[in-house]
Parts: C-alpha cells; structure tokens; sequence
C-alpha cells in the first residue's frame, strides 16, 4: 500500500489536504474553508489562484500585520496559523477558570463578541461544551493519577464539607504528596455531592470510594480534619476499615490530624465571647461611620485632618489604629454617641497583643505550598506560653478567660502530641534532644511519660517504613513516562 508522503510544498500552510486511502483528491483553505480539486491530473494550480485572491486570507493577514505593528516581538505573530481544536479548548479552560454557565456560547452578545476577534472560530453549542468540560476533565484527572502512580510517597489528605448556594453539600478531598523531584503538590481529587444526612458513616463511605478510585488505600498516611463529631466518627470507621486488611503505617494515632487552624479559631472564640462588652463600643463605631456614605466621606476627611495615611475604611480588626479619628468624629458628630472609652482601646490594644501568637501560628500551618508539619510545635508552643503568662494576669477577667482558653487548647496538644512532636524528632536540626527537653520543661513530671510516647511512635514509624524500603540503595533508575504537573492546569487546587 502506498504511505502517505510528507507534504513539502508551502501551498499546504494555506490548505487542508484530502484524502482518499494514501492520496489528496481535495484541498481546504484554512481561511474560507473553500475546497477545490487536487489530484495528480488537475493539479494544484487552482488552490495557488486562490490564496492571492483569497478574502479572507487577505483580511486575516491585514489584521495580523496591524497586531504585528504594536506587537513589541513582532515574530510572535509572523507564523501565527489559526486552529479551531485549539481555541475551543482555550474557550472551555476560560469557562472552567471563572466559573462561568455553559450557556454562555449560546448568548448573542458573545458570539458577536468572538466574530470580531475571529469570525473563523466556530461557536459550539452549551451541550458540546459539557462535554468538552468532562473529556477535559478527564484528560486532567488521567495526568494527575499517573504522576500521584509514579510518585514513590505515601499521601496525605485533607477534607472538608462544602455547602453550595443551594445547600446542597460537597465533600472536597485534596491529596498532598512529594513529587519525584522532592517538590510538595497537592491536588483536588474529588468533589463530589454528599447524601443527607451528612454523619460519619456518610462521610466514610465518601471518603472510601473517592480512595478506591484513586488507588490510594494502601497509600495512605494521614488526613486533616476539622474537629467535628462526625469527622472522628468517619475517622474511627475509616481506621477499623484499614486495619482489618492490614493498610495502616505504623502508629494508627498519626492517621488523623486535627487541624490546627480551626483549633485556634475555637480557642479564641471562647477568648472573645469574655469580651464583647469591652469591644461592643468599637464594633458599633465601625458599623456606625459604614452605615451611610455621607458618614463614610465625612470620617475620610476627619481622617485626613488628624494625619492617619490609610485608603480603607476602618474594620473592626484596625479599629485601633483610628482611635484618634474615633474621638474626632465624637466631637463634630453629635449623633456618633457609642464613642469607644479610654478603658475600651486599652482592652483592645491588650487583646491584640494576646491574640498575636494565635494570629502568626495560623499564618504559618495554613501555608500550602511548603511543609509545615515541623513548624507546628514551634508556634504553637509560643502560643501556649503566651497563655500560661496571662493566666495569672492581675485582671480577673482576662485570668478567668485565659483558663478556660488554656484548657481547651491543653486538651488539642494532649490529643495531637503525637503529630506536634513527632516532625520535630525527624527535623534534623532538633532530633530527641530537644523534644525531650522541651517536655521536660514544658510539663514536668509529665515529660518523661510524654518523651517514652513519641520515642516509641517514631521507633514504629521507622520500622515501618525500612519494611517497604528496597533491598538495595545503591541507586534509583529513572521512572518511565515520567509527568509533569501543569501550572496553569485549571483543574488543578
């Protein structure tokens, strides 16, 4: 059978060939979509007559040269050829990114809209674009499994409930693992509905099947959680479930991580429910000047009067940088009668300084995109120093409220001691030593007991891990069909 030849003449960067068997009968201009004969007997002469009359090919290149123009890398544009396959993808990853209806395609101010950017773009139904949504999809979610596959780490999830606009609920699963080039990742693998009623034995078989789709069950370290009854109960379900086929590393009480962030948050919720009285005269203050816009203008201009540079209106957060403004606006502003008092910005100032701690903890184990395992006992032991200096404050109000925030917070460190010490063993510049100082210190004759725990945890999780290690390390071979994670891939968290 003859093979198809390579096509050498530049009348085929103008011109679609068409085939019959291994042979081009017919050709199609890439501009008009005009076709035209062209085998070996007629020849290709007529498909050259049209590309110098060609209207489109003319319009096109008109329009391509006043881009060049203002284009400062002309070259950019010079071999530029249109591609429909091409623009629709571009059109869908549009739609996808900003979270846009599918019916979009079908308005008429769009469609004008993309005929006078190019009117060779052929507009494709909402239901074409459906299906270019879930073939994309499934194109991004076979790349994502095959890097997860060759990546030799275990994987770690974090999962969270979502309710929509309609409140309908959403399960949202990220896995987090290390690439083969040492790099952190993370990708959204599911998000998916939940059925009523979300309790954990719901929630578990979500959880199971997402995991079994991914082949991840034998994979899995740890998940991160919110500290919600039904979540532990999913927890609880999902650990009896994997050690009764053998699939859980090492110690089971590493598998679950409460999250440190939403433990901070209820720890302080309980700090500030102590203080509304003291901040209620500065919360209505902010709501009061964002109440009108003839009270937003006339505070920017006490604003500017008393020399605070700032474009943003107070929030109750940066009320007390205002305080100046605050007092001004009492004294021009006769309906403005919930002036904060000297003892309430005292009180202000004092919670900034209490909640600081809490503030930077949270910054620094919300991060994403690098490790933060061994960071969490650093900045959390600061904030429990912090707690045990204020629990004998002079005030008693704020030593009642430091006692029960230091108790709901003692009992996240009792229950997570393991996931805060056990990173700072396995950090090199820290090791034993000095977990079992900082115990010792931290918790007297507690520490002993507490230093026997996380030894014996880490002492498991290492035999572990030498039970799967390779018999030999005298070198790796490179992975085949090795992946790479695309940076601008919309699918990707």
């Amino acid at each position: 059978m003859t093979k198809r030849r390579k096509l050498r003449s530049s009348i085929w960067k103008e011109f679609e060939p068409i085939y019959e068997g291994n042979l081009i009968v017919q050709a199609k201009c890439n501009h008009c979509l005009e076709i035209f004969s062209a085998n070996r007997e007629s020849g290709r002469s007529s498909c050259r007559r049209h590309v110098k009359t060609c209207k489109e090919r003319i319009r096109m290149n008109q329009m391509v040269g006043n881009m060049t123009s203002l284009s400062p890398d002309a070259r950019a544009l010079q071999n530029w050829k249109f591609d429909q396959e091409v623009s629709r993808n571009a059109m869908v990853n549009f739609i996808v990114l900003q979270e846009l209806p599918y019916s979009l395609v079908e308005h008429e101010p769009f469609q004008k809209f993309i005929a006078t950017l190019n009117p060779l773009f052929t507009i494709v139904s909402r239901t074409t674009v459906a299906e270019d949504v879930i073939r994309s999809y499934e194109k991004r979610k076979l790349a994502i499994r095959k890097v997860i596959k060759n990546s030799d780490s275990r994987v770690s999830l974090t999962a969270d409930l979502w309710t929509s606009s309609q409140n309908l609920g959403y399960l949202c699963i990220t896995c987090h693992f290390v690439d083969n080039d040492w790099k952190l990742q993370k990708r959204i693998i599911t998000f998916s509905l939940v059925a009523s009623p979300h309790d954990g034995v719901t929630l578990f078989n979500s959880l199971l099947k997402s995991l079994q789709d991914w082949h991840l069950e034998n994979r899995l370290f740890s998940i991160t959680l919110d500290n919600a009854k039904n979540n532990k109960k999913m927890v609880d379900l999902l650990r009896i479930n994997f050690s009764e086929r053998l699939l859980l590393l090492g110690n089971e009480d590493l598998m679950h991580m409460r999250c440190g962030c939403h433990v901070l948050n209820l720890v302080l919720q309980d700090g500030f429910k102590f203080f509304d009285v003291e901040t209620d005269h500065i919360r209505e203050s902010v709501k009061y000047i964002r109440s009108s816009q003839a009270r937003k203008q006339r505070f920017e201009e006490i604003v500017v009067q008393v020399g605070i540079t700032s474009e943003k209106l107070p929030s109750f957060d940066s009320a007390l940088e205002y305080r100046t403004a605050f007092a001004a606006l009492h004294s021009q502003d006769p309906g403005y009668i919930n002036v904060p008092s000297a003892h309430d910005w005292k009180m202000a100032k004092f919670l900034c300084d209490m909640f600081k701690p809490f503030y930077d903890a949270t910054n620094v184990i919300s991060g994403s995109l690098y490790p933060t395992a061994n960071h969490y006992f650093h900045v959390l032991w600061t904030v429990k120093e912090k707690l045990e200096k204020e629990v004998s404050n002079k005030n008693q109000s704020v030593s009642v409220m430091v006692v029960k925030m230091k108790e709901k917070f003692q009992k996240y460190w009792d229950i997570s001691l393991l996931q805060i010490y056990v990173p700072v063993v396995l950090d090199p510049r820290f090791k034993f030593s000095f977990m079992a100082f900082r115990l010792d210190a931290g918790f007297g004759d507690k520490g002993p007991t507490y230093t026997a725990k996380v030894k014996a945890a880490v002492k498991k999780l290492f035999s572990a891990y030498s039970s799967e290690a390779p018999v030999t390390f005298s070198g790796s071979q490179p992975r085949e069909n090795d992946e790479t994670l695309d940076e601008d891939d919309p699918w990707a968290d």
